[in-house]
């Protein structure tokens, strides 16, 4: 599969920057332990009396979306549409539940209801294009991202010359942040996101954001046009497990770990859980530069889509915010992306110029 178009919105200057001009951005940071998305304005792409309704995942996705759809105009009849989130709309499905314990069988917002499912975003796309092709989104925690890619995958073998619009979103809610912060899942106390991977502490701070990607079949005809070499995922917190199943699935798709220029790890700054990444660069990656990406866009169960895009600026020798955590001073020709979520969540994705 190629990647031939991009567009994501995060707690970065991504959105509207043109993907030459990224080496030219000023990298942010927040102070809070929440990282959120800087949003453009979304007027120019959707109706200003059905933004003032939406809900923030509905709003960043489907703007995201269409954008990446306006700059690359033939995806605006993709033959599929496919979403990823693990939570989708949140933020509206609890207004929508307290409307509930509120008003009981009453008069109840069907916008918060509607918009409250994940498939908002992959719908509202669709109708805004007048799309009636494939449409599927994908709930399954941090694997959401790359059973998308399967489903893209399944897809474009079954077509020739077919296009598939593949996104993700995530949104920072109130419900959820409070939850995950007394599970002990952020830090305790105020941390600036650029020092997070120095923090020695448990804990990490809370991201969001949505990212967009045009994918064929066919070779890349843009800029930042990229191979998916492969893509696999695990459930396991055991570390021979985890070098188990790095080392099969390189096996699996013939290459070498010498061979990986750059592994993307999602280092989070939690002294509990980066252990395991310290220990895939020792054992497998010793001769690899090293990057990381969550200070940058913050934990959430879609982050890998933020690293998989940050590998394209990569492979085209871009690296506008942050130095290699370890820097071989190797041409990035592949990148292994690697991610843990919640200690048993294994992704991994393996990229190419």
């Amino acid at each position: 599969m190629k990647v031939v178009a991009s567009y994501i919105v995060s707690p970065q200057q991504t959105a509207g920057t043109e993907p030459n001009k990224l080496n030219n951005i000023t990298v942010v940071s927040s102070d809070t332990n929440l990282l959120k998305v800087i949003e453009p304005s979304w007027k120019e792409y959707i109706p200003l009396n059905q933004l003032r309704r939406m809900g923030k995942a509905v709003r960043i996705g489907t703007g995201a979306g269409l954008k990446l759809i306006e700059d690359n105009p033939t995806f605006k009849e993709a033959d599929a549409i496919i979403l990823s989130s693990a939570n989708g709309g949140l933020e509206d499905c609890i207004k929508f539940l307290k409307q509930i314990i509120e008003y009981g069988d009453g008069a109840l917002t069907p916008t918060n209801f509607v918009q409250s499912t994940p498939n908002a975003i992959s719908g509202s796309i669709a109708m805004a294009t007048g799309n009636h092709a494939y449409n599927m989104t994908h709930v399954n925690s941090s694997f959401s991202f790359v059973d998308g890619l399967r489903d893209a995958e399944l897809l474009l073998g079954e077509m020739n010359s077919a296009k598939v619009l593949l996104g993700s979103v995530e949104e920072i809610s109130e419900y959820n942040y409070n939850i995950n912060t007394l599970r002990g899942d952020y830090k305790t106390s105020p941390i600036n996101s650029l020092e997070l991977l120095s923090s020695n502490s448990p804990g990490t701070i809370c991201g969001e954001g949505a990212a967009f990607f045009g994918i064929t079949s066919g070779e890349p005809s843009q800029e930042d046009g990229f191979n998916i070499v492969g893509f696999d995922t695990l459930f396991s917190s055991e570390s021979k497990n985890i070098h188990d199943f790095i080392q099969n699935f390189l096996s699996t798709i013939n290459i070498s770990a010498d061979e990986i220029d750059t592994v993307m790890l999602g280092y989070s700054g939690d002294i509990d859980s980066d252990g395991i990444y310290d220990e895939i660069v020792e054992n497998l990656f010793t001769e690899s530069n090293v990057c990381a990406f969550k200070h940058l866009f913050g934990e959430h169960p879609s982050v890998i889509s933020m690293g998989f895009w940050y590998s394209s600026l990569l492979l085209r020798n871009e690296n506008p915010f942050t130095p290699f955590k370890i820097d071989k001073d190797r041409e990035s020709k592949y990148i292994l992306i690697f991610n843990q979520y919640n200690s048993t969540e294994n992704s991994i994705i393996i990229v190419s110029k």
